[in-house]
């Protein structure tokens, strides 16, 4: 099931003592038997989809925030899950739709998606 779902958190919980590359890296080799090289050119795929090809050697903390948000996002389709869309933060207490909800998808563009939120 992990492999089927990539999870990305508001603040992209990057790990801080590893490099950009690495994190996006983590978990191709938490999840698969792929040799060192694939797991480095799928993770060097990962970054160049979200704008950060040459960042791959990077620390995390030399990045501004959006772009920690955007290696969170390579690294949450580094197994191409089958759904690479996550749910919008709300505030606690913010009134849910029932019938839709709104959903950031991995190109970055919004759409609704009829799934329930509470599923």
């Amino acid at each position: 099931m992990r492999r089927q779902v990539g999870f990305l958190f508001q603040n992209a919980a990057l790990f801080d003592s590893l490099t950009v590359g690495d994190n996006v890296a983590f978990p191709l080799r938490r999840h698969t038997r792929l040799a060192e090289p694939e797991i480095r050119a799928r993770a060097q795929d990962k970054l160049a989809l979200v704008g950060l090809a040459r960042d791959y050697e990077k620390m995390p903390a030399d990045l501004s925030g959006g772009m920690r948000k955007r290696a969170g996002l390579a690294r949450a389709m580094a197994l191409d899950p089958r759904d690479p869309c996550s749910s919008t933060s709300r505030a606690p207490g913010s009134i849910r739709s029932r019938r839709r909800r709104s959903t950031i998808c991995s190109c970055g563009s919004r759409r609704s998606c009829a799934r329930p939120s509470w599923s």
